[in-house]
């Protein structure tokens, strides 16, 4: 049984030869005609899922992931094509393409369900197909071109009207699934302790004339949003502004925190950038290096501080910039001039004061034989392999249309490892490179050494070095890659 990942073009061949050979035709009642005999009515997506035939009408509207055809276009400009049917609310085919535009795509993705979050506006995300026997299931797990268990297919885009929002074409994959439980859920191992990998092959496929609705996907596209809340004399605090700045003062670096609401009327936070976790107290006056709150009601007069106050921060990440709190305080004027006494409660906020901070942290470089290898986007994501919870953490080099992966267990130590060319029991490390995304097969490690320099499991930093020969794992493709001087440093939380 195969555990790596490819892109394995002697099944893509075949799978393309299977397009010319499969046409469908409209199905009534049982579905017993072969579909493979013409193609597919008008708003029609149709396959053959193993030996069955499968038979459905889009929606005009459809929504996103579930029923029909959705193009959704992100504010960074990052576009995805979703097109699912349901057959009887229970069978599902979905295909998702990213970029979508007239040609043949890859469907081939390196996470186990297919799906991302959205917190990068879905840039993460990679072209998949998938099926779920039945929909909504929360013991049911689905079927997806995951490429470390060889899973694979291919779209051909045919038609893609932008302009009377009209999508056709014929596809084909082969997903695969852990098989599991039905009643624990737990992974099913073979008499060698190996996963049971089950298969399915959706053949002959094709939708013709399928409407799709356009979606706007909303903010994210980096650094988390700023939040920020407090009750003052027990009326809501309602942040419209919310802005971070960090500057050194006697040689201590001090991160403030000032919002705004529609009022005028602000609070800010003064944070010692080591201050680390923990409950702390506020000052009532600061030389620019203490922990304080300040509060000003705008109607003319200077900053109440306070006197006195608590913070509790749960999470302060320097390395990415992410502080996360609670605090209350009793603002008065620290030169007792202004009588004013305003008590900030139920105060919270989760902020992310380093700019750009994912790309200063999750960084991944390389030499590529030889050349300079500086992605520009990076992608980590936890899977769950034979009772192992392990970390794939993928640079994409879109320029050069180029990527590479380090997978590892998450509980791995500060060390040298060897790295491996697949994934068999789980706590294997291994590397892979794509010279070409969608084009090219991925080689994979071997030989090659992995070191982890420094990791705290609490804030979930890691630091690395990598180098390997990148070579095809079935010894079909005599190239090889050297890959030296690689370097990483992720946040894995």
């Amino acid at each position: 049984m195969k555990k790596f990942q490819l892109l394995n073009w002697i099944l893509v061949s075949f799978i393309i030869f299977q397009f010319s050979s499969c046409e469908n035709e409209p199905l009534e009642g049982d579905f017993v005609t072969d579909i493979c005999s013409s193609t597919a009515s008008d708003g029609y997506l149709v396959a053959k899922v193993n030996s069955f035939n499968f038979r459905h009408e889009l929606p005009a509207e459809g929504v996103y992931g579930n029923d029909g055809a959705s193009v959704i276009i992100h504010e960074n400009g990052f576009t995805h094509l979703n097109i699912s049917a349901l057959v009887g609310e229970s069978e599902q085919v979905m295909l998702e393409i990213i970029n979508p535009s007239l040609g043949t795509h890859i469907l081939s993705t390196v996470n186990e369900t297919g799906l991302v979050g959205n917190q990068n506006n879905h840039e993460f995300l990679e072209s998949f197909g998938y099926y779920q026997p039945v929909f909504g299931s929360t013991t049911e797990y689905p079927y997806v071109t995951y490429s470390p268990r060889d899973g694979v297919g291919v779209v051909d885009i045919t038609l893609f009207d932008e302009e009377n929002q009209l999508v056709s074409g014929t596809f084909s994959f082969n997903a695969n699934r852990a098989k599991r439980d039905p009643i624990s859920g737990e992974i099913e191992n073979d008499s060698s302790g190996n996963p049971i990998i089950e298969i399915i092959e959706i053949s002959c496929g094709s939708f013709n004339n399928v409407p799709f609705v356009y979606g706007l996907s909303g903010p994210g596209t980096g650094n988390p949003q700023n939040e920020f809340f407090a009750k003052v004399d027990g009326e809501d605090f309602i942040a419209s502004d919310v802005s971070t700045s960090r500057t050194d003062v006697s040689d201590i670096s001090m991160v403030k925190i000032v919002a705004v609401n529609e009022e005028g009327q602000e609070i800010r936070i003064d944070l010692p950038e080591e201050l680390g976790t923990g409950t702390f107290a506020m000052e009532e006056l600061s030389d620019g290096t203490k922990v304080i709150g300040l509060y000003n009601p705008n109607v003319g007069g200077e900053h109440l501080t306070s006197n006195p106050g608590t913070i509790t921060i749960t999470k302060f990440n320097t390395n990415t910039g992410v502080i996360e709190a609670t605090f209350e305080f009793t603002a008065t004027d620290p030169i007792g001039v202004d009588p004013t006494v305003a008590e900030i409660t139920e105060g919270s906020f989760s902020i992310d004061y380093i700019l750009s901070s994912g790309d200063l942290l999750n960084t991944i470089t390389a030499d590529v034989d030889g050349d300079f290898f500086d992605p520009d986007t990076i992608v980590i994501e936890e899977t769950f392999y034979n009772g192992v919870t392990r970390i794939s953490a993928i640079a994409i080099d879109t320029p050069n249309n180029r990527k590479l992966g380090i997978f590892f267990p998450k509980n791995i130590e500060v060390g040298t490892y060897e790295m491996e060319a697949i994934l068999d029991l789980g706590d294997e490390k291994f590397s892979q490179f794509t010279p070409d995304i969608g084009v090219s097969i991925t080689y994979t490690s071997i030989p090659g050494t992995l070191t982890i320099t420094e990791y705290d499991p609490d804030t979930g930093i890691i630091e690395g070095t990598f180098s390997y020969t990148a070579v095809d794992i079935l010894n079909q493709d005599p190239t090889i890659f050297e890959i030296t001087n690689g370097d990483f440093v992720l946040d894995l939380d």
